[in-house]
């Protein structure tokens, strides 16, 4: 059994008490950006990018189990995501980064949240003259 599937074992006994159904999980040469794992539930493997490390492998693994039996990342998803992000710093990360990017979505923007939120660091910067 590879260390990659050990680590899936283990956390689906940790965070969804043993419930899921057993998946492979795999590095693989994923070349869009800005994705660091895809979930397939018909052949139940999970592959994560090859490159990740640490905190990483650990959030993008999570954030690819929480897909298990869900697809996209409704309102289901986001339960299980946030559930895990209270115990699991890698996947309170992404928890955060979704709000903001919901925030500024609601309030009409667009764009990535992380300009958005180095946006609002400058002028608080700014501000107190720093």
């Amino acid at each position: 059994m590879s260390e990659l599937t050990e680590m899936f074992d283990g956390f689906n006994r940790e965070y969804f008490g043993g419930r899921l159904p057993r998946y492979r999980v795999r590095l693989a040469a994923l070349t869009a950006e800005g994705i660091l794992g895809h979930c397939d539930g018909r052949r139940r493997l999970i592959r994560l990018r090859r490159g990740l490390e640490g905190d990483g492998i650990r959030g993008a693994l999570l954030h690819e189990m929480c897909h298990v039996g869900v697809s996209g990342h409704g309102p289901r998803f986001m339960r299980r995501l946030h559930r895990i992000a209270r115990h699991e710093p890698a996947v309170a990360t992404e928890c955060r980064y979704r709000r903001v990017w919901e925030l500024l979505r609601r309030c009409g923007g667009t764009g990535d949240p992380m300009l958005f939120v180095l946006g609002l660091l400058e002028a608080e910067v700014a501000r107190r003259g720093l």
